[in-house]
């Protein structure tokens, strides 16, 4: 039989353990780097699991699987920095990805001027909005480990803003996906 979990019987001291096998606080800045970005993989899954429309899904799958590369990355940032990078293809997607929104989004009418654009218009899109608000929590946490000297590489905050930016126009791209059909 598989294991499901496995108890460590250190008790709990407030460390755990770091894949260099490195004791840390748990409210280490990577702790805590590490738990935002799962925390925005979390939320975004919320947001897959409502969508109706394959395209958000589809983002959102690789969205979430770039987000948990970037885990890794900030687990080991107390590691000799080799492959300490997320590399040029998420960057890369979410670009692609933001040209197909910026032409679909010109099919849309502009919202009044001075009228915010409130999150809630419907789940999926409220989802995505709080998993970027955790994307913006995340960025602050890899700026700060870069303050503190852990190697992680500058993309990683590069990378997370230029996500914030994406997810926000995926947001306004969710309200306006027909609910039935997942197309504007």
């Amino acid at each position: 039989m598989p294991k499901i979990w496995e108890f460590s019987k250190k008790g709990d001291s407030g460390e755990t353990t770091l894949p260099s096998g490195a004791r840390v606080s748990k409210s280490s800045i990577i702790i805590e780097t590490c738990g935002t970005l799962e925390e925005a993989i979390s939320v975004l899954g919320c947001a897959k699991a409502a969508a109706r429309s394959q395209t958000i899904r589809e983002m959102l799958t690789g969205v979430q699987q770039h987000l948990f590369h970037l885990v890794k990355v900030a687990a080991s940032a107390d590691l000799p920095a080799q492959n300490r990078g997320i590399g040029m293809q998420p960057a890369r997607q979410l670009e692609e990805w933001a040209e197909h929104l910026r032409q679909e989004l010109k099919k849309l009418p502009e919202a009044p001027e001075g009228v915010p654009r409130l999150p809630g218009k419907n789940i999926v899109s409220s989802f995505i909005n709080m998993g970027c608000s955790a994307i913006v929590r995340a960025k602050l946490r890899t700026v700060e480990m870069q303050e503190t000297g852990f190697l992680i590489h500058s993309e990683a905050p590069d990378y997370l803003d230029q996500l914030q930016g994406f997810l926000s126009a995926l947001a306004r791209y969710a309200e306006a996906v027909d609910s039935a059909t997942g197309t504007l």
